[in-house]
Order: C-alpha cells, then sequence, then structure tokens
C-alpha cells in the first residue's frame, strides 16, 4: 500500500492529543477527560509530550497516576487516529493505515420504521464520508449482534432492544444533529426515504 506520507512529512504533521484517566472513569467522572495543555504538537513531539503529561498528573493531581493516563493521538489536517499510548507504550498504532482524502464525515443514527414518523433511537457511529457506504455493513452486523447480546443479558436500560429488528435501520446525515438527511441503509440496501419523514 501506498503511504500517505513521506517520513518527514509525518514526524512534522500537527497532531492533537485528548488524554483521559482510567482512574477519574472508576470514580465516576463519565469519560474521565482531562484538559491537556499544550496538547497540538508536531508527531515528532508527541510521544514526549504525552510522557511529560503523565509526569504532571502524578506529580500535581491528588490521588491520580500518570502511567493510568489514556492517549489518543489525531491527525488535525483530518481528524484521524494515529495512535493510542498508554504507560510509555503504543498501544494501537493506525500510523500505516489508509487515511481518508477528505475530513468530511457522516453520522449513523439508528431509527425505529415501526412508527410513523420513523423514531430516532441512537447515534451509532461517526465515519469518514467516503468509507461510509463500505463500513454500514459491518456496523448493521454489529448493532444485530449487540442486540443480541443485550436480549441474553436482560439489559434494562437498552429499551431499543425490544424494537423488531426488520424495523431497524440506519438513516446517514452529513452534521450530528440530524438535519443533513443523506440517505438511509437497512441489511446490504441503501434507499431514500420519502420527503415527508
Amino acid at each position: 500500500m501506498k503511504q500517505y506520507m513521506n517520513e518527514k512529512q509525518q514526524e512534522d504533521e500537527l497532531v492533537r492529543i485528548e488524554a483521559e484517566s482510567t482512574e477519574l472513569i472508576t470514580m465516576g467522572y463519565l469519560r474521565g477527560e482531562l484538559d491537556m495543555p499544550n496538547n497540538v504538537v508536531p508527531l515528532s513531539e508527541a510521544i514526549k509530550r504525552m510522557d511529560e503529561f503523565s509526569r504532571e498528573v502524578t506529580d500535581h493531581w491528588a490521588n491520580l497516576d500518570g502511567r493510568r493516563v489514556y492517549y489518543r493521538v489525531y491527525a488535525c489536517k483530518d481528524d484521524f487516529l494515529l495512535f493510542s499510548y498508554c504507560d510509555g507504550e503504543v498501544c494501537s498504532d493506525y500510523r500505516q493505515d489508509e487515511r481518508p482524502k477528505s475530513p468530511e464525515k457522516v453520522y449513523f443514527r439508528l431509527m425505529d420504521g415501526g412508527t410513523v414518523p420513523p423514531e430516532f433511537v441512537c447515534t451509532d457511529a461517526m465515519e469518514y464520508a467516503e468509507w461510509a457506504e463500505r463500513k454500514l455493513a459491518e456496523r448493521w452486523t454489529y448493532v444485530m449482534e449487540r442486540r443480541e447480546d443485550y436480549r441474553r443479558w436482560d439489559c434494562k436500560l437498552k429499551e431499543w432492544i425490544k424494537i423488531p429488528p426488520e424495523n431497524l435501520f440506519f438513516d446517514i446525515y452529513g452534521d450530528e444533529y440530524g438535519l443533513e438527511y443523506k440517505y438511509s441503509y437497512k441489511n446490504g440496501q441503501k434507499f431514500m426515504k420519502p420527503v415527508n419523514e
């Protein structure tokens, strides 16, 4: 596969680092997001900056261990997840993977077609627009499998598992608020909903 950038370009590429504390999550702070200063750096400086911040967390934040901070490093250009980092090690590395040609993203919204008009169930995923169609089949499979898992676990919090699978479908939007409708998808088929829906 052809590399997205040469080695020098990769080193100089600006990246954005997001940090979260697994300890804060266990304490009940939702995602455990940490406000990391100076979180936009060249890729060549990213690991050094994360190691510095981990030390700052240990030294200055009561009861938090910087080794348990989990980092995600995104390219500023297209918001592509380049790699994850925790406790001095790269956890997941996507730097050699295919990169999108455009940063445009779409949002998959799971819908219940058993009501008139169809009802929004949840926003299921976000994906690069150019990859959306090829990712929809795997998202559909994932939702159906997750639905069956929740049913087996008798998960009372997930009301959507009561919706018959034949009523479920995805709407694909160009924005996270569901205002820019693009098309719909169900079980391998792409279609357009009538305007009045």
